[in-house]
């Protein structure tokens, strides 16, 4: 179980312990199990790869600075989270920004405006490596195309572990009632047309 003092401080943040730090999770449930060709990203280490990051595995772009990996989930999905796996050595300032788009994104992603974005310290000192995840929530938006863009500070920019793969269920996204004014408005509009109308069949 998490430190209870520190998710008081998480919680005072704004940040969250969402998932066990002993797991990997996937990133998205729709951007999960599909096929290898439906996975992109501008640079790849070898042995790492942008599905395997998606899936609860392991990307490194192999160099620094701002690169992606992105998913084409087949259809527009609704999303309203993503969960990351931020893997940084040494430990430093980390940035990540969360896009959605039903064309595909790739390097024009500058071009849009992201549903979310998060920036933490990663790690706590030392070369590391370190590895933290964090869940990233947003107003429901729609897209295709997931990506994720993420800038590693002095570290190779890399998201995920090699922990076990850990699924999760994208929270859903409903639509709000009727506030109870329109609501008691709409049956006080009933009961007037049944008493003037009747309720005869036109």
């Amino acid at each position: 179980m998490p430190n209870k003092n520190l998710s008081l401080i998480l919680a005072a943040l704004g940040l969250t312990l969402a998932v066990d730090v002993n797991a990997a999770p996937i990133i998205s449930p729709f951007a999960a199990d599909l096929a290898s060709g439906q996975y992109s990203a501008d640079l790849t280490y070898p042995g790492t790869s942008a599905q395997a990051a998606f899936n609860g595995g392991v990307w490194n772009a192999g160099t620094y600075g701002k690169h992606w990996i992105q998913a084409d989930m087949g259809a527009s999905q609704t999303l309203s989270k993503v969960v990351i796996t931020a893997a940084v050595a040494p430990a430093t300032n980390a940035q990540y920004w969360i896009y959605l788009s039903n064309a595909a994104i790739g390097n024009s992603y500058n071009s849009l405006t992201p549903v979310a974005t998060f920036s933490d310290w990663i790690g706590t000192s030392g070369f590391g490596p370190h590895f933290e995840t964090h869940e990233i929530e947003f107003a429901a938006a729609s897209g295709r195309y997931l990506q994720i863009v993420a800038y590693g500070g002095s570290s190779w920019t890399a998201l995920g572990d090699q922990k076990p793969r850990v699924d999760w269920v994208q929270p859903v996204s409903q639509v709000p009632l009727p506030p109870a004014s329109l609501l008691m408005l709409s049956g006080l509009l009933y009961t007037m047309r049944r008493r003037f109308f009747g309720s005869a069949k036109v």
